[in-house]
């Protein structure tokens, strides 16, 4: 979440930053470099519209994973290793999606659909399905008890209209 809200703020900053090179640009008439002012016009109007639609885009981002974090399943710590370095990634799950890090997968929007969960006392298997291709996501999470499996299954139903499959 915290990289999603970065990066809105990057793209506030850019807009206004552009948008203020506009107006200083129009208020003063005239470029030093005498560059013919239709130009540099066209190449800020083309950068505005740009940094908007990237702007747009990221707030629906922030939007869905807000949704996601509002309306939580479980959330798990997850383990990322890249060679030498190893990051530290959120997991979060609820009936609106999947929030992985900064990654958002939106269910029941975009043609994403939540197929199945299986859940097990180590680990949740998560299978969803976009453009009639299966996907699935395979969490490994600290040993938790029957009554949590449980209760855990049951919000699932509840929220999702799922049934997951439960492995002992």
């Amino acid at each position: 979440m915290e990289v999603i809200q970065q990066r809105l703020r990057v793209l506030i900053t850019s807009v206004i930053m552009v948008l203020l090179f506009t107006l200083i640009l129009f208020i003063k008439g005239f470029f030093i470099f005498m560059i013919d002012m239709r130009v540099v016009f066209a190449i800020l109007l083309f950068a505005s519209i740009i940094l908007v639609s990237l702007l747009i885009l990221e707030y629906e981002r922030f939007n869905a994973a807000k949704l996601i974090i509002e309306n939580i399943i479980m959330n798990i710590q997850v383990a990322k290793i890249d060679g030498n370095s190893t990051d530290a990634l959120e997991f979060i799950i609820s009936c609106f999606g999947i929030l992985l890090g900064s990654k958002v997968i939106k269910f029941n929007i975009d043609g994403i659909r939540l197929e199945g969960v299986e859940i097990t006392h180590d680990t949740i298997c998560i299978v969803y399905r976009k453009d009639n291709k299966s996907k699935s996501i395979q969490l490994l999470h600290g040993t938790i008890g029957k009554q949590e499996i449980k209760g855990i299954a049951e919000r699932f139903q509840y929220e999702t209209g799922i049934i997951p499959n439960v492995i002992d």
